[in-house]
């Protein structure tokens, strides 16, 4: 990968971790619980003078990450974006790769956490069993999904189950640890940290169902938008609305008459999450990206705030 980056005059930088490990819970009063586990990941970042492209993968398998493929995914998106043309802030149709999803997903799931819901510092706090997303949104914490590896059990041993947060759109579970479960009178999900955790519980392997549309389809299908790889300097503007802010980064396309016309300057962003999730229009099959199952999204009037000229 590297030798591919120099042939095309850009610079590599990245990282190849491949490792595994086990843990163990264990008290004086019986429980014991044990789970081990592999990771291997990939990433790589080709950078040109005024371009940067980035690729990378996660997997249990080494057979399941090939870097050299990721790597001409990096190169590509390094020469394509070369002398990025600029575009006006505004709200644009949006194609968000899955790595992008993932960034934007991140900062909902502390929502569902049921002791934020009671201290009301949750987004979810008086919505629950309400819409907060479009029909085609389920979101669920699942341990057990084939792409992921999680720990079956959490930080208190209590046995992890999966929960449905989102189900077409709306609300519809918390996760619990065990001393919030037994002030609701309900079972604990697994999900708690264990501890002296005062922070309560967190949907751990969060999955959202997929779609049936490639990426390749949804820029075809779109006159005017934007591509988007991923995101960085990600902070939450109003964590109660769930309003985000963020720059675009490593490979931003503008889209015309259904094809890649040419790489963009980045954009600064405040996007309010759930309601990007109310104008999603096409879903791709959902792959582990930024430690989430998400697929590729196609959304309508994503809100670009500023420009910026950082690559």
């Amino acid at each position: 990968v590297v030798r591919l980056c120099e042939e095309n005059g850009l610079r590599a930088a990245g990282a190849f971790s491949d490792g595994s490990g086990g843990g163990a819970l264990a008290t004086s009063r019986g429980l014991f619980a044990f789970h081990k586990g592999s990771n291997i990941n990939f990433s790589i970042t080709a950078l040109g003078e005024d371009s940067s492209g980035w690729a990378d993968r996660s997997a249990h398998r080494r057979s399941d990450v090939d870097p050299v493929a990721l790597g001409e995914i990096a190169v590509e998106k390094a020469l394509m974006s070369r002398e990025p043309g600029k575009l006006s802030p505004g709200k644009y149709t949006v194609i968000l790769e899955p790595d992008a999803v993932a960034d934007l997903m991140a900062f909902m799931l502390g929502g569902f956490n049921a002791l934020a819901v009671d201290e009301g510092r949750s987004f979810l706090t008086g919505k629950m069993g309400q819409k907060i997303a479009g029909d085609k949104i389920t979101l669920v914490s699942d341990p057990y999904h084939p792409l992921h590896q999680g720990r079956p059990f959490d930080g208190e041993g209590v046995p992890t189950k999966r929960v449905v947060l989102i189900e077409n759109g709306v609300a519809a579970n918390l996760v619990y640890d065990r001393l919030t479960a037994s002030k609701h009178g309900v079972e604990p999900t697994g999900h708690g940290g264990g501890g002296r955790n005062a922070y309560g519980a967190y949907p751990s392997c969060a999955v959202m169902e997929d779609g049936e549309t490639s990426l390749e389809d949804m820029i075809a299908s779109t006159d005017r938008g934007i591509l988007v790889t991923r995101f960085w300097y990600m902070n939450f503007v109003d964590p109660m609305k769930v309003i985000v802010t963020g720059m675009t980064r490593d490979g931003t396309f503008w889209i015309e008459n259904g094809k890649i016309a040419c790489g963009i300057k980045n954009f600064r962003f405040n996007q309010n999450v759930p309601d990007m999730l109310c104008s999603v229009e096409m879903m791709s099959k959902s792959v582990l990206a930024g430690g989430m199952v998400v697929p590729a999204m196609k959304v309508s009037e994503f809100n670009f705030t500023s420009g910026t000229d950082a690559i």
